[in-house]
């Protein structure tokens, strides 16, 4: 499988699950990204270019613009509409799942605490749709 070129943009507020996700995506042959708030992300999702990334994995509750704000705008812009999103949150209500992915539209919501190994499968399951697409 062809992953060197992907690039992950990782957004959350916490440093460990950045740390802990960083690790094993780099480790899977993925290049990564960190944003640590909604405004960051949006920047880094924004201004990229060519640089834009090929995946989003973005907690709910973030310092400055939260997750459904920032996925909402990401998938609303023409251009990067085209960006997976996995949402990975505490956030584990029913209510919660249903306005993550029908009110942000983003495309998979999964719930920490998380195996890596089932991260990693919607991680390669999200490009791989992503690439077929194009």
């Amino acid at each position: 499988m062809e992953n060197e070129k992907s690039r992950i943009l990782v957004v959350d507020d916490d440093p460990k699950i950045v740390e802990l996700l960083r690790v094993n995506l780099e480790a899977g042959n993925y290049t990564v990204d960190v944003a640590y708030d909604g405004e960051s992300a949006l920047e880094k999702v924004w201004n990229q270019g060519y640089n834009r990334p090929d995946l989003i994995i973005l907690d709910l509750i973030l310092p400055k613009l939260d997750g459904y704000k920032v996925a909402k705008k990401i998938k609303e812009k023409k251009e990067i509409s085209n960006i997976p999103i996995i949402m990975l949150t505490g956030k584990d209500k029913p209510l919660d799942k249903i306005e993550g992915l029908i009110s942000s539209e983003a495309d998979y919501y999964l719930t920490k605490p998380i195996d890596i190994s089932d991260l990693m499968i919607y991680v390669i399951k999200a490009l791989s749709k992503k690439n077929n697409i194009k």
